[in-house]
């Protein structure tokens, strides 16, 4: 009785998890209200929840989990050098919380591959979550255009419903459009999956092709080719549902087609600007030219969207490279995509291997994903915005399952072991940082000014994530702790994109102090924080003030 209530109570724990998996695989768009950056911190919110369900309630006692030591090994490295990025940063608290949402997307994966590990037979539901939300989206987009007066002026480039740009919404078309690749391996055993690929196909297509991302149709059609090589028995068959389904996309598309120029049919590839694409490369070296400020350690998660060149305008280079190397320098960027092209590595192992046709289907779509995003990266932000970066947790949870429900790993000396009370370690400090990331932005919307020395007040000092408003407080502070105010603002205004206003208020208290070597030396960091054309300008103010006298402002 005892061993049947266990198993009873072992299947509702499962169940409980695939119901919380919804969330952050398969309705996360619905809650894209916002910044990127709330959004960000709302899905790894959501993959934590699963995290702690599964660190808590779902692993047994004695349970372990064995793990390659290389990848493993190699893994720790990264770990050390992008902790180690992080506290040399010159923004702490806005580079902690981009690195807990890192670390949040590994352990999701982690959690998900021990989850499906032991429930081989969830797989086809999760991934088929996934295509579900995606389909509930493009209803949402097909309810939003019949909801609208005029829908073909309406601005869908920069405000489509549940995004802010439409690029993302290009991101979750292409990742669609490779997952639902799965039934290639049995359109010749019934009908109905020839049926439904072709019609997952063809919407995945439409609205790809509609959103007008050049890279995203690029990668989406290298997706197809990965599938193609692993696919040797229906070939002709899938190529012919395939072809069927483009051009019942493109049509589809076509019929929809907006005034916008970067979107909207096939005719968006055509019509699209070239300077959409030149700009890239100069965005590339000005970002590249930064790496050299610290090559070897990186400036710290998130730093690109501090640049002032960038500011309120573009939030990352649109190369995941340059995107690494800034983060975490060239070592913790070697070590990062070593480790994921090795992992990939290891999941085709375990594809080669599956003997369940509709398993292999799933996996192999979740193997196109990662390589097709791979390319896509080089022009795009698949690794920083939040959904993409999701899936790609779950691409790898799925590909290095064991080949069948039946394998068991043998644990030997190139293995590591991994336990519960690890997981939940782990677990704990996220959810820390989490908490302490909330408490400060509810410490922020406060109406009142607190003092400095209150809780609150230490704790948006000790960890200002996030600052808007906070020139508020510094301003109140002043008047009472000038001491305080002055370097709770030189803090704030390297953790904030809003710097110039703290470097200011940070001139000010110098110049009341009479120190005209820190007031100076403020000055420069509030000019350095400014875009270019504003630079003359803010230096005219500060001469005024009788600071940098004898500075120029160098010409390009």
């Amino acid at each position: 009785m005892k061993a049947l209530l266990k198993v009873s109570l072992q299947s509702f724990k499962s169940k409980l998890l695939m119901a919380f998996l919804v969330l952050p695989l398969g309705i996360p768009p619905f809650f894209y209200q916002g910044s990127t950056f709330d959004f960000r911190i709302v899905q790894s919110s959501f993959e934590l929840i699963f995290i702690l369900l599964f660190s808590f309630v779902y692993i047994q006692r004695k349970t372990f989990y064995i793990l390659p030591k290389t990848e493993f090994y190699m893994f720790i490295l990264w770990v050390a050098w992008a902790i180690l990025a992080v506290a040399l940063s010159q923004r702490v608290a806005p580079s902690i919380v981009r690195q807990w949402e890192w670390f949040c997307k590994i352990l999701f994966s982690f959690c998900l591959w021990g989850y499906l590990r032991e429930s081989p037979n969830r797989v086809v539901f999760v991934h088929g979550i996934i295509v579900a939300g995606f389909l509930l989206i493009c209803a949402a987009f097909f309810c939003f255009w019949y909801y609208l007066p005029n829908p073909v002026t309406y601005n869908w480039f920069n405000y489509p419903p549940h995004f802010n740009h439409i690029r993302h919404f290009g991101h979750y078309c292409t990742a669609s459009l490779c997952l639902s690749l799965s039934l290639v391996f049995v359109v010749d055993k019934k009908f109905g999956y020839s049926a439904l690929l072709y019609l997952l196909q063809s919407i995945c297509w439409g609205f790809l092709l509609w959103s007008g991302s050049r890279g995203g149709i690029g990668s989406a059609v290298i997706g197809v080719c990965i599938v193609l090589l692993f696919n040797t028995k229906n070939r002709k068959k899938f190529l012919m549902i395939l072809f069927f389904a483009i051009l019942t996309g493109l049509i589809c598309s076509n019929l929809f087609a907006v005034d916008h120029p970067g979107m909207g049919g096939i005719k968006s590839i055509e019509r699209s600007s070239n300077s959409m694409m030149t700009g890239r490369p100069l965005l590339w070296t000005t970002s590249f030219a930064k790496c050299k400020d610290s090559l070897i350690l990186g400036l710290g998660p998130d730093s690109f969207r501090f640049f002032p060149e960038f500011r309120f305008s573009i939030y990352h280079p649109h190369n995941a490279l340059i995107q690494f190397i800034l983060d975490w320098g060239l070592v913790g960027a070697f070590f990062f995509i070593l480790m994921y092209f090795k992992l990939m590595r290891r999941g085709v192992t375990g594809i080669l291997g599956e003997r369940d046709q509709l398993l292999k289907g799933v996996k192999v779509s979740a193997f196109a994903l990662l390589l097709a995003f791979v390319f896509y990266a080089t022009v795009s932000g698949v690794f920083y915005f939040a959904i993409p970066l999701t899936l790609m947790a779950y691409a790898f949870a799925v590909i290095l399952l064991p080949a069948s429900a039946n394998h068991k790993e043998k644990v030997n000396q190139s293995y590591f072991r991994i336990n519960g009370i690890a997981v939940r370690s782990v677990a704990l400090i996220l959810t820390f940082v989490l908490v302490l990331h909330l408490g400060v932005i509810q410490s922020v919307k406060s109406t009142n000014v607190p003092s400095p020395f209150s809780f609150k007040g230490r704790l948006v000092r000790l960890f200002p994530s996030e600052t808007n408003g906070l020139e508020r407080w510094v301003e109140v502070w002043k008047e009472t702790n000038p001491d305080v105010a002055l370097s709770a603002s030189i803090k704030f205004a390297n953790s904030s994109m809003e710097s110039l206003k703290f470097w200011k208020i940070a001139v000010s208290l110098c110049l009341d102090k009479k120190d005209f070597n820190n007031a100076n030396r403020m000055a420069e960091k509030a000019l350095d924080d400014s875009k270019k054309k504003k630079r003359p300008k803010l230096l005219k103010e500060f001469q005024a003030q009788g600071l940098l006298v004898d500075y120029t402002i160098e010409q390009d």
